[in-house]
């Protein structure tokens, strides 16, 4: 299986590119009463991405990088909206307040330097950055955002 970087900035920080944070609070939401949380999410590399592929949600900006979030590719990509996928979230949550690594936890994996700064979303991690990533956070209990 292969791993992805998407990426989350706030709207609040890049108007034309960022999300509105409420819009994430409200996939968070769906995410705490049980329901399944899939969502549309801009992804630069279409030819390496397959279903059921790994992505880890990257918080950008001011409060970050920390991830966020991960959980699946779990569709195909639709023709009228070129560059985006749908993504099934196993584990989303509120950058406002938690994380599920943080800033220190990802400058940690080895041979990450530069991953954390990309401007893209939907970048094909390295096999071990991936795996590193994958047993700091899949399954792990948020943490609070410092």
């Amino acid at each position: 299986m292969k791993s992805f970087l998407i990426t989350f900035k706030p709207a609040t920080e890049n108007p034309e590119l960022g999300w509105p944070i409420e819009k994430l609070q409200t996939l968070v939401k769906r995410h705490l009463a049980g329901e399944r949380v899939e969502e549309k999410w801009r992804f630069y590399n279409q030819k390496d991405v397959s279903h059921g592929d790994r992505v880890f949600l990257l918080l950008q900006g001011k409060s970050g990088p920390a991830i966020i979030g991960y959980g699946k590719v779990s569709g195909e990509p639709e023709a009228e909206k070129k560059g985006r996928q749908m993504i099934q979230f196993e584990a989303v949550v509120d950058p406002t307040t938690q994380v599920l690594a943080s800033r220190e936890d990802l400058l940690a994996i080895d041979g990450s330097e530069g991953v954390w700064s990309t401007q893209r979303s939907g970048i094909k991690l390295e096999e071990p950055i991936a795996t590193q990533l994958e047993a700091l956070v899949i399954g792990s209990s948020p943490r609070h955002q410092s």
